[in-house]
């Protein structure tokens, strides 16, 4: 019985690629830079978030998300910051950013506070332990950040994904 002959590895990644790359409706492709930069970008994200992750779960500290959560809200008016806001500003629907701030709002962390303007809405802050925590996990979350995401680049490296990142989210949202 003959072998049927396989093509090599990389030569099958690509023609999947190929495959993947296509937009229905124009039969776009992406050009070989933009697959590339395309995939470093979800391995660089899916690199440093999983080491980010460990690093909190090994020290105790704040999982990554609830972490970011709680320094947007930190950042945010003392009034408050409206759920949507937060939604717009992470990776969470905003149906997974209200399970998120009911988890955040069951350990004590943050407070839901009607908002004057929108009698429907909600105002999120930080409770007195929600900002203890943040002070607390913070030198941890920023140690973790600069050796595995700012460290191995250039001030210069810094500056140009910067701003290629946030013209993309601008694009994207």
């Amino acid at each position: 019985m003959a072998q049927r002959r396989r093509s090599p590895p990389n030569e099958d990644a690509r023609r999947a690629l190929d495959r993947l790359c296509r937009i229905p409706q124009q039969k776009r492709r992406l050009t070989e830079a933009e697959a590339r930069a395309w995939e470093a970008f979800v391995r660089a994200y899916a690199a440093t978030s999983h080491v980010l992750e460990r690093a909190a779960d090994t020290r105790g500290g704040l999982p990554l998300g609830e972490h970011f959560l709680l320094v947007q809200i930190a950042r945010g008016p003392e009034t408050g910051v409206r759920p949507m806001d937060l939604a717009d500003l992470s990776l969470l629907t905003r149906s997974g950013i209200t399970r998120a701030l009911d988890r955040l709002e069951r350990d004590g962390l943050v407070e839901r506070h009607e908002c004057p303007s929108d009698k429907r809405g909600a105002l999120i802050v930080l409770t007195a332990k929600g900002r203890h925590l943040l002070r607390r996990s913070a030198p941890r979350h920023i140690r973790a950040i600069a050796k595995h995401f700012a460290e191995p680049l250039t001030s210069h490296e810094l500056t140009v994904i910067t701003a290629a990142m946030e013209r993309i989210a601008d694009t994207a949202g």
